[in-house]
């Protein structure tokens, strides 16, 4: 990834779910699985468009999201 990327997550359905800025040299964007409204992502098939100001360039790829049951909550 660039220094400089605006990559906005969208559901299937085409609804804006996060839109993650990145601004530093890291090669790798983390997502915490939060929605713009801070509940957690459901499990399923996602959108990234991704924007490259630098490189003039923009990239859409397929995000998977499989959510599972934290090993800590087995009793």
């Amino acid at each position: 990834m660039p220094v400089k990327a605006k990559i906005r997550i969208f559901n299937l359905g085409g609804n804006l779910v996060r839109v993650i800025d990145k601004d530093d040299n890291s090669q790798y964007v983390k997502w915490n699985l939060l929605t713009s409204h801070g509940f957690l992502a459901a499990s399923g098939i996602y959108i990234a468009y991704i924007e490259m100001p630098d490189l003039d360039r923009t990239k859409i790829i397929k995000l998977a999201v499989v959510q599972g049951i934290p090993i800590n909550n087995f009793k």
